[in-house]
């Protein structure tokens, strides 16, 4: 999503009464920050000039903006590229053959037009004492959802990919911002507390489209609440927690929100895991975490507790074998049992 930005007043605005409390709350507690952020919507050409008329979305009160400045094109999303995360909607600015002129990056385009590929641009209108600042902002939705369809994504795809949000299957460690799920506990739950994103349910993406879309339906040139101010009415994340399950531990709503201490949480432990399927779900949150993850392949109903002790002991090494307090250590994660040896499992977990 490409998000405009100035330190100046002209992006300055209030708060629409259509959107919900919770909402309306955290966008007026943004308002008491310097400067304001807007989105650039895929689709749309943005105005910019002294008056605001004759179709210009965002007047800046200074002499040296012309009446009809400055355009900002942002492209069509193109399809498919809501399942790639490193792809950006075409972002072109053209200056309207002004007096003052205009400058990007350092580089004037008076009366011309230049496509923007950087991450990050500076725009320099006028002699207006504040440039604007164009950002790539990545919303990148991992999703953890059970689904027997082929394609689990077609819905909510349909709905953001548009937007310029990606929606993906894998947790993308650097690039997943969000993972959307029914239940608070997964294998990228996990991933993403250690990563210092957010966990949300399907509702979140119903927020967002209600965000992004203008309050007067029929005007072209209405603008939705994102494009008024994007940091007060992009969706609160933390009011769309999953609900509580059966999770072994009841933790606060609070514990599942971003904490950048968690980043290597998993230091210095190493966790055997006998089961190759629970292996594959957490070998990735565990060593993100700065933990290892090695699988011990058992034969059940052959392979004793000694074996298993022993394997430990050898992967220890000098560190010996650990438990959660912080310390470090080599940990067995406990696998599932299965029913024609369930004396075996028994007796295994008891030793």
């Amino acid at each position: 999503m490409w998000i405009l930005s100035s330190d100046g007043d002209f992006l300055r605005g209030t708060p629409s009464a259509s959107l919900s409390p919770s909402t309306l709350v955290w966008g007026l507690l943004t308002l008491l920050v310097v400067g304001k952020r807007v989105w650039l919507k895929p689709g749309k050409q943005y105005l910019f000039g002294r008056v605001k008329k004759n179709g210009v979305h965002h007047a800046i009160d200074n002499v040296t903006i012309s009446r009809q400045h400055l355009v900002i094109e942002v492209g069509q999303v193109k399809p498919g590229d809501g399942l790639h995360v490193h792809a950006k909607s075409r972002l072109k600015v053209t200056d309207q053959k002004t007096k003052c002129g205009t400058i990007i990056d350092g580089e004037p385009i008076k009366g011309l037009s230049k496509e923007l590929s950087k991450d990050e641009h500076i725009i320099q209108i006028g002699k207006y004492p504040h440039p604007l600042r164009i950002k790539w902002h990545p919303v990148v939705l991992s999703f953890s959802l059970p689904s027997k369809t082929n394609d689990p994504l077609s819905q909510a795809r349909s709905s953001l990919e548009e937007l310029d949000i990606k929606t993906v299957v894998p947790y993308v460690v650097g690039k997943t911002t969000h993972v959307v799920q029914n239940k608070r506990n997964t294998s990228k739950g996990l991933q993403a507390l250690i990563n210092g994103r957010h966990i949300v349910q399907k509702s979140y993406i119903e927020a967002i489209v209600y965000a992004a879309a203008p309050g007067d339906l029929e005007s072209e040139e209405a603008l939705c609440p994102l494009e008024e101010d994007f940091d007060a009415f992009w969706p609160d994340p933390t009011q769309y927690l999953p609900p509580r399950g059966k999770e072994p531990s009841r933790r606060s709503d609070a514990a599942y929100q971003p904490d950048p201490s968690r980043a290597n949480v998993f230091e210095g432990y190493t966790f055997i895991f006998c089961d190759g399927s629970r292996f594959d779900d957490l070998q990735g949150p565990i060593t993100n975490g700065h933990g290892k993850a090695l699988l011990y392949e058992i034969e059940r109903g052959r392979t004793t507790a000694e074996d298993i002790v022993n394997y430990m002991k050898q992967v220890a090494g000098n560190k010996g074998l650990g438990n959660f307090d912080g310390s470090g250590g080599v940990i067995l994660v406990q696998f599932r049992k299965a029913d024609e040896h369930c004396d075996w499992d028994i007796e295994i977990e008891n030793r």
